[in-house]
């Protein structure tokens, strides 16, 4: 009987001192504006495009569902009037090279879209490993959205 009343104050003691009120980290997430460019198109046009406006970062969705990996971005330009969307910024893909060997793809983007109509053109203008340079022309809608990051 002894030991019935210790194992029972034992889990008594056990239950109520982990009931304590804890502080928990919480999530260093904020809401971010961002631009999407939407409704490409053009030759290898991808799916979507998410251009952070207050973050270093350039997401681009293969489809829907599928994106790629982040794309940093530097030299971010916003010069949009009253009347237009003209943005510019420059994307770094780490990438391997045919050998194998790591690399880095630099990609210059120069967006401009009328803000009644929302219908535009952004100029993608890839530098390959030689330093090459690649320019598509792609016909662009744009929205203003807020995205957690």
């Amino acid at each position: 009987m002894k030991n019935i009343i210790l194992f029972i104050g034992l889990i008594g003691v056990l239950i109520f001192s982990s009931c304590e009120k804890r502080d928990w980290p919480s999530p260093d997430i904020d809401l971010t504006p961002v631009y999407s460019i939407v409704n490409i198109k053009g030759a290898k046009a991808p799916y979507r495009l998410d251009v952070y406006r207050e973050e270093p970062l350039l997401i681009e969705f293969v489809n829907e569902n599928i994106l790629k990996p982040p794309y940093k971005t530097s030299e971010y330009s916003d010069q949009s009037t009253a009347d237009k969307y003209i943005v510019s910024f420059t994307a770094h893909e780490q990438t391997k090279t045919e050998a194998g060997k790591d690399t880095t793809v630099v990609t210059e983007y120069y967006i401009e879209v009328d803000k009644v109509t929302k219908n535009g053109a952004m100029m993608k203008i890839v530098f390959d490993v030689e330093n090459n340079a690649d320019t598509i022309n792609y016909v662009v809608d744009i929205k203003e959205t807020k995205q957690y990051i």
